[in-house]
């Protein structure tokens, strides 16, 4: 069930859309196996954790008689990237980057033993919806965000340390990237260095593993 949803695009002619889903519980994770085209989980996991929820969507692919080579396994992650690991790490303390955190669910905040400001039952994101908080709520709850939390949440680094992070998730089964470098939200100096470092980044592992890898930047 869907509230004040818009779907008004149309699927090019004679094309069936193809079916992304970011799932990362169980049942979601098998309606993947059984109907989609691509995982594109978004909320921040381990390289383990991926490998083992991408198992229950081959698990499910196989299961329903389909091909589980033919689900194409993505993942979107958040990169904050400076020129040593103790700048990137200062980049936490931004505003914009402390918001991001609150856009995680709950659940994954009490994995780290804290409790998010919106409640132990808040969705994240899906969840979020500006109007309905007032400023200084969400200057409140900007200003809890822990240090740690947000280095869960992120790629943390040198541009050569998050490369050697992704990398750990290719092995994992990793096919679709999409890199988010959100320290560009501090100042147009980082952004430049992030953009640039992520491109750099992309056109190593594609290299490193396959040029038939699939890599954006958002």
């Amino acid at each position: 069930t869907l509230e004040q949803a818009v779907m008004d695009l149309a699927p090019p002619d004679g094309k069936r859309p193809e079916i992304w889903v970011a799932a990362h519980r169980p049942r979601m994770l098998h309606l993947v196996g059984t109907y989609g085209d691509g995982w594109y989980p978004t909320v921040p996991m381990s390289p383990a954790e991926y490998e083992s929820s991408l198992s229950v969507v081959q698990e499910a692919a196989i299961t329903a008689g389909r091909d589980p080579a033919g689900i194409v396994p993505g993942l979107q992650h958040h990169a904050i990237l400076a020129s040593t690991e103790r700048a990137a790490l200062q980049l936490l303390d931004s505003k914009a980057i402390r918001f991001l955190a609150l856009l995680l669910p709950g659940s994954f905040w009490a994995a780290y033993g804290h409790d998010h400001p919106f409640g132990s039952t808040y969705r994240g994101i899906v969840d979020f919806i500006p109007q309905h908080y007032a400023k200084a709520e969400l200057e409140a709850a900007i200003a809890s965000v822990p240090i740690d939390v947000m280095v869960e949440a992120a790629l943390v680094g040198t541009p050569r340390q998050v490369e050697q992070e992704l990398s750990e998730y290719w092995d994992a089964g990793l096919r679709h990237l999409v890199i988010q470098p959100i320290g560009g939200l501090v100042s147009r100096r980082d952004a430049l260095f992030s953009v640039g470092s992520v491109i750099n980044i992309q056109r190593r592992l594609r290299r490193r593993f396959t040029r038939r890898a699939r890599f954006a930047t958002l």
